[in-house]
């Protein structure tokens, strides 16, 4: 890995082309100058300019140098793009763990919750989560978030209406043929809920009662907001705060804690599922088993509504796995080698309900919505709004890291996100 070296004078990015053997490079340059000088050897790349010098080693690749083609220089913003042939010493080992790692979490989430109950601990701290006279009897998995559309055609009689005993104890979960299957109607507009001793398990959060959480573990702001007591980060929403504490129901967003059975793992293992420091890994393994399990290539993420509206992102997902070769970390003296990773490739464009009347050149209007949203071949994903603006934000900061020739294509931002590693 590089370190940090505010004398740099240039940047790397290395894309591998697996199906060419090619290596597309471009180097980005503080500024343009006929001294620039571009060396590239059978296994580095040495960029010389007025007396300076930084040489980066490829890791894994070894490239032709006399293969040079598509030499081009961006003039506007300093950056010298060009491709050289080449070969990856290890690709095939890694494409093999790659393959192995199964997308879908959901499942093992359930498994894991039903037989590690309330081992739950903050993602930051540590801290734990819930009580540890915890005991869920069921973990179910949750539908899609458009459930409710198909609502009708799932239940054979009237389930909208909700006894008032079944409201106070939460308990609206039965095996009989005239239960509410969960669903709280009115103002809670047929929203799943779990009930007495239940656990239900969605795509991006999991819902729990608030009575099963450890007193003094988190807290509950008046605008719904939950955040862990001890190091203050935001851990989900509670979802009705105008009920009394015994009868709400926290949504804990899946990336914030982990599951960990502490006797048979170390504390120091961060690879429990659940477990989601890196939001990279996170949002691109939900993305790719939506793309999975809809066979679908673009999608219409959007945030639950909060209290100025919906926000909107059209992601195109381009490349469910590049690899990528970047210097993004300033070189220290002359020799540093290049950070490879396993990435998503995307392009989006997005608007914020917070959005103003100036609104940018991408703004993605209410036609180009109503497109997408027709297209049978686009999948529809709703993420908590905070969750929404996480995955925004990723987005719009990894854009950054690309140089400036590379960060639009026809009309949309390009960006990438991490891979998580295969455990």
């Amino acid at each position: 890995m590089l370190e940090n070296n505010t004398d740099s004078f240039c940047k790397v990015l290395g894309v591998w082309n697996k199906a060419l053997n090619v290596l597309n490079c471009v180097i980005a340059l503080d500024s343009t100058s006929s001294s620039t000088k571009v060396t590239v050897l059978q296994e580095s790349i040495i960029v010389t300019q007025h007396g300076r010098r930084a040489k980066f080693n490829l890791p894994n690749i070894s490239v032709l140098p006399y293969s040079c083609r598509g030499l081009k220089l961006h003039e506007h913003s300093g950056e010298i793009e060009f491709s050289f042939e080449g070969s990856h010493h290890n690709l095939r080992s890694q494409e093999n763990e790659m393959t192995q790692k199964k997308y879908s979490r959901q499942t093992e989430m359930v498994d894991r919750i039903s037989h590690l109950q309330n081992r739950w601990f903050c993602a930051t701290c540590q801290q734990k989560i819930l009580s540890d006279l915890c005991h869920f009897n069921r973990v179910l998995p949750l539908p899609s978030e458009n459930w409710s559309d198909l609502a009708d055609i799932w239940f054979c009689h009237n389930h909208s209406k909700v006894t008032a005993s079944s409201e106070k104890t939460g308990d609206v979960n039965t095996n009989t043929c005239n239960s509410t299957n969960g669903v709280v109607p009115g103002n809670m507009k047929q929203k799943l809920l779990p009930g007495n001793k239940e656990c239900f398990v969605g795509e991006t959060y999991v819902l729990v009662a608030r009575r099963y959480v450890a007193k003094g573990s988190v807290k509950v702001t008046a605008a719904g907001e939950v955040t862990c007591f001890r190091c203050k980060r935001q851990l989900g929403v509670a979802m009705d705060t105008d009920k009394d504490e015994y009868s709400q129901v926290i949504k804990f967003f899946l990336h914030t804690f982990f599951i960990k059975d502490f006797s048979r793992e170390s504390l120091t293992n961060t690879a429990s599922i659940g477990h989601r420091v890196d939001l990279d890994g996170y949002f691109s393994n939900l993305i790719l088993e939506q793309s999975q399990s809809y066979s679908s290539f673009r999608f219409l993420m959007e945030s639950e509504p909060d209290t100025q509206g919906k926000s909107t992102c059209l992601l195109w997902l381009l490349d469910s796995c590049v690899r990528m070769y970047t210097s993004a970390i300033q070189v220290k003296g002359e020799e540093g080698i290049l950070e490879e990773r396993n990435v998503v490739k995307f392009m989006f464009k997005c608007q914020l309900a917070t959005s103003n009347s100036d609104r940018p050149v991408d703004y993605v209007t209410k036609s180009i919505v109503s497109m997408w949203r027709r297209d049978d071949t686009v999948h529809g994903v709703t993420l908590p709004h905070q969750v929404f603006l996480q995955l925004v934000q990723l987005l719009v900061h990894n854009c950054k890291v690309l140089p400036q020739s590379q960060r639009f294509l026809n009309g949309f931002h390009v960006s990438f996100l991490k891979l998580e590693s295969p455990t």
